[in-house]
């Protein structure tokens, strides 16, 4: 066992370690594990400064604006003509936008065709019908009354 600026070590294990980002000296439980040889096996800084670190970096509209591109092909510019185009309001219901603050991209699973955006309502109920026509004609006929 050796101690080396408030660090412990005990047979090349950290006991203790010092964060890198908060300097505070933590147990090494307070570290996430990490593959590196070196620094014993656990990260530089500590899971509290790590898990603030990546908050700070991850910005929800940027993540949403490269999903578009990734996801569905399509670019920032071309969710807002839709958004414009549908008057900011869902496909199906022409309702505002639920649960968030933007409409989902609706797409054929089969070709990747973006149909709209829908509220998330609305795409959600179409994911439970499968995106299936006949499941849909089924439905509306039940919803009418005529259950044969």
């Amino acid at each position: 066992m050796y101690k080396l600026g408030g660090v412990i070590k005990v047979n090349g294990q950290y006991v203790e370690k010092r964060c890198s980002r908060c300097s505070e000296v933590k147990p090494a439980s307070s570290f996430y594990k990490c593959s590196r040889p070196y620094g014993g096996g656990i990260r530089p800084e500590c899971k509290v400064c790590n898990s603030q670190s990546k908050k700070a970096m991850y910005d929800p509209v940027k993540q949403r604006i490269k999903n578009l591109k990734y996801k569905y092909g399509i670019s920032e510019a071309k969710y807002l003509e839709l958004m414009d185009k549908q008057n900011s309001k869902c496909a199906i219901c022409k309702g505002p936008p639920c649960y968030r603050d933007y409409l989902s991209v609706d797409h054929c699973h089969v070709t990747g065709q973006v149909r709209g955006l829908l509220c998330g309502l609305c795409n959600t109920a179409l994911g439970k019908f499968k995106d299936n026509v006949n499941n849909l004609k089924t439905a509306i006929k039940y919803l009418g009354g005529n259950r044969d």
